[in-house]
């Protein structure tokens, strides 16, 4: 089960050059890495537990105040469970004031998977941070295509440590963006 966590505007990014694969054509992570959220963003002090904002229009107003508004915004949905370097599994309880998705307003991208080991925030996406994208089959944003495929390769992550953490399967949705 996953459950919507909430909302965050990133930065649209176009592959960066020597990227690989080349058929990726944009870097659409929870990471910061790469796709980047507004300067300052923090310092606005109007995220959740979860580091993201319950509604996508505190996101669009915060980006708006930080010289971002042209960024889209992304919704978060978490996969309940957390998966740690022992192998171990821990189901996890989401609270959440999320409101729902407007979903004709949005897309699913696809499935990130990402580290926490000291940050409450995620922290590295392997798949673009650590080029393992190279070594799983990923979309165009540069995510996984299923929810199977994301626990996966987050029972991988959490297994071989490409970084520090435990891991986390987060479904990627965006606004739609204009034609």
């Amino acid at each position: 089960m996953s459950v919507l966590i909430g909302y965050i505007s990133k930065q649209y990014t176009p592959r960066p050059a020597g990227f690989e694969p080349t058929y990726v054509t944009e870097i659409a992570s929870v990471s910061d890495c790469i796709s980047k959220r507004p300067e300052g963003w923090i310092e606005e002090w109007r995220h959740n537990d979860w580091w993201v904002y319950d509604k996508p229009e505190i996101a669009r107003e915060v980006a708006t105040k930080l010289n971002a508004r042209d960024w889209p915004v992304a919704a978060y949905l978490v996969h309940a469970v957390e998966f740690l370097p022992t192998g171990e599994e821990r189901q996890l309880t989401i609270e959440t004031n999320a409101s729902p998705i407007p979903k004709n307003y949005y897309g699913r991208l696809g499935w990130d998977v990402a580290s926490k080991s000291y940050s409450p925030d995620f922290e590295c996406s392997p798949l673009s941070c650590n080029g393992m994208a190279t070594e799983v089959a990923v979309n165009a944003a540069c995510l996984l295509n299923s929810l199977d495929e994301a626990i996966a390769f987050a029972r991988r992550c959490a297994r071989e440590q490409p970084e520090p953490g435990n891991y986390f399967v987060i479904e990627v949705w965006r606004e739609l963006l204009a034609a």
